[in-house]
């Protein structure tokens, strides 16, 4: 008999959930790669913020997470998880190519006084570090205008609404072509890992996914070298 369609095998799928940078600078040739050697495989992508990635990966709603670990002293809703750290880059600020700070070779706290600074939400681990860093300079940048990712935060500094202040990942593809970016000192170093349930093993297609999006990530130019720092293969924490 023809078997029913309940009963037919179901293709088999790699969810990924990723926050702007790794999205933009690393997912689409990982993808692109993976398409070639497992055309058989679905894959679908969720692009949400870092604290969501997490959340996500914990409640098994993806297989893959790939985004910042979360900041010192928060609460991750990730409770079993393992992590791979795949770059290391540092914090820069970013503007419109006629921006005043242009003229600048970096980029400090005292230099956003009075600017407007567009913002990414309050528990994103990138603000928390910036917010910690900006505490001990004693400055207090405004508030008036907020982004609920770094790619809309590049969105606005496109359009010169003002300046950012990102992981220089989401600048690697050159879609922001009237963007500059200069080095925010003192040095804010982000990492991207690729974190996954510890409790639910890897399908195959999945642990090869991971391995082109590492891969992609060390190709990248200017990629760091992350040395002893680097998770060792799959590390529970």
């Amino acid at each position: 008999e023809e078997p029913t369609a309940l009963a037919k095998p179901s293709t088999p799928t790699v969810t990924v959930a990723a926050h702007a940078p790794p999205m933009m600078a690393l997912l689409p040739k990982a993808i692109h790669r993976f398409q070639a050697s497992h055309p058989e495989v679905n894959v679908r992508v969720q692009v949400v913020g870092p604290p969501e990635v997490l959340k996500q990966v914990a409640h098994h709603e993806v297989d893959l997470g790939v985004t910042n670990p979360p900041a010192p002293n928060t609460i991750s809703y990730v409770q079993m998880r393992e992590r791979c750290t795949i770059s290391e880059d540092l914090m820069v600020a970013v503007m419109h190519r006629r921006h005043p700070l242009v003229a600048r070779s970096t980029v400090r706290p005292e230099d956003l006084v009075g600017l407007d600074v567009i913002a990414l939400p309050e528990e994103s681990p990138t603000s928390m570090l910036l917010r910690a860093t900006l505490q001990e300079a004693g400055v207090q940048v405004g508030k008036g205008i907020m982004a609920s990712t770094s790619m809309g935060v590049c969105a606005l500094v496109q359009q010169n609404v003002g300046i950012g202040l990102i992981n220089p990942m989401l600048l690697s593809t050159g879609i922001f072509p009237d963007i500059v970016s200069r080095p925010f000192r003192p040095r804010i170093e982000l990492w991207t890992e690729i974190y996954h349930s510890a409790i639910r093993p890897l399908s195959e297609e999945a642990q090869v996914l991971a391995r082109y999006i590492e891969e992609v990530a060390l190709a990248l130019p200017g990629a760091v070298a992350l040395g002893k720092r680097r998770a060792k293969g799959r590390v529970a924490v």
